[in-house]
């Protein structure tokens, strides 16, 4: 399976300002030592090859689902949430934004 204690880790990036998008080269490594892992030590991880491009493409997911993550995480920390975002968590909280911007409000 490849959901292994190292790729759930890409997932626990959060600091005291919210969470965070890891680096790509951190969460493309942490799947390269999935599959090897899984497939062994001969495994390629030649990014010229087949293999390769499938870490690449499966790296590129992980990327994206971390920063949809981050994205509905954030919009639920008022120090980060804004706009529409920040309208939400004032109407969840019934305070009324009275037309302030999303700094002061």
């Amino acid at each position: 399976m490849l959901c292994t204690s190292s790729i759930s880790e890409i997932f626990m990036n959060t600091t005291s300002s919210g969470v965070v998008i890891p680096q790509t080269s951190d969460i493309k490594s942490k799947v390269q030592q999935a599959f090897v892992r899984i497939f062994g030590d001969q495994f390629s991880l030649d990014p010229s090859t087949a293999n390769g491009r499938l870490i690449d493409a499966i790296t590129t997911l992980f990327v994206d689902v971390c920063g949809v993550n981050a994205q509905n995480a954030n919009g639920f920390n008022i120090i980060q949430a804004g706009g529409s975002m920040l309208d939400e968590l004032g109407a969840i909280f019934g305070i009324p934004r009275n037309g302030e911007s999303d700094v002061l409000y």
